[in-house]
């Protein structure tokens, strides 16, 4: 018997069990995926934006150390619209900030999350656990597969953390609504011959808005919307293509765009649950309100810890 169980172990779960670990407390953590699989590193890697509340999560957990050694804070934010005079440049100076946020990989916020809650004694983590089941009255029983064996896991209370197309929530019956926003993002990290220390770029076109994250020396990590059918035919473009494309679209304040890594689309789209409870579970993270999915391919959305209205990270 369990205090807390949270089914999903993402980033959203990892930190929720961090947070809500107790001496007298048992937090179990219940995970489809083999968290020690590695994620896609350097020009392939993915990443997330950190704002400063997230900062302040990660401070309070004693982990802000590790994750600032491997991010790249963004200390000045310059915005632009394509084919328009002037521009609006933001600095954290003026503001009495050491950063205005941080950008790092998921793999590194991974592993340092999840080396925290294997050397925590009262959290009980459970990987490569497909969820099965979830019925409630005085306790929960949350039923999942392991190694082809089905078992069962009883808590008081369980939060629900396994995404925007999250079984649980199915499993308790709660209905979820999606807004289509008719348009995708293309993500690429790409490096520059001029990168600028510190700075990322927001950039306004016809189409949408361009982003140029820094991830640390020559890397961006860019963000760019566009429409559905732009979306994929810059997907199928080679490196040189597709770099010559972002090169035309967002000018040369980086210099050249000189290398390419991966890219892919992501349909941009709301869902949010009509319920954040029912009665011991509570939905958080993209199970109860998320941005940016895309069901049809199965990409998951960057991930920014928050927090909703039951003051637990998102």
């Amino acid at each position: 018997m369990r205090d807390i169980a949270i089914i999903g172990g993402g980033l959203v779960g990892l930190c929720a069990a961090l947070i809500l670990q107790h001496p007298g407390r048992r937090v179990a953590v219940i995970e489809a995926a083999d968290l020690g699989q590695q994620q896609p590193r350097g020009l392939n890697a993915r990443s997330i934006a950190l704002a400063a509340s997230s900062v302040q999560i990660f401070r309070a957990l004693g982990l802000w150390q590790q994750i600032e050694a491997r991010a790249a804070p963004i200390r000045r934010i310059h915005v632009s619209a394509r084919g328009r005079w002037g521009v609006t440049r933001l600095r954290a100076e003026d503001y009495a900030l050491d950063a205005l946020g941080y950008v790092v990989e998921n793999n590194a916020l991974s592993q340092i999350l999840l080396a925290a809650v294997e050397a925590a004694d009262n959290i009980q983590l459970e990987d490569q656990a497909g969820f099965e089941s979830i019925t409630q009255g005085a306790k929960v029983e949350i039923g999942y597969r392991k190694n082809k064996r089905l078992k069962k896991l009883e808590t008081a209370l369980a939060l629900v953390a396994d995404g925007a197309r999250s079984q649980a929530r199915s499993a308790l019956g709660i209905e979820h609504h999606s807004i289509d926003y008719g348009q995708a993002v293309v993500i690429s990290n790409v490096e520059v011959s001029q990168p600028q220390n510190d700075t990322a770029y927001e950039r306004f076109t016809a189409q949408g808005p361009l982003a140029m994250l820094p991830l640390g020396g020559k890397t961006y990590a860019c963000v760019w919307t566009l429409d559905l059918d732009q979306a994929a035919a810059l997907c199928d473009l080679d490196e040189a293509e597709f770099g010559a494309q972002l090169q035309d679209c967002f000018g040369y304040r980086l210099g050249l765009i000189e290398r390419v890594g991966e890219r892919f689309s992501l349909a941009l789209q709301r869902t949010r649950a009509e319920a954040l409870q029912q009665g011991r579970c509570l939905l958080i993270g993209n199970a109860a309100n998320a941005l940016h999915q895309c069901p049809a391919s199965g990409c998951r959305a960057e991930f920014q810890p928050g927090f909703t209205r039951s003051r637990l990270p998102v």
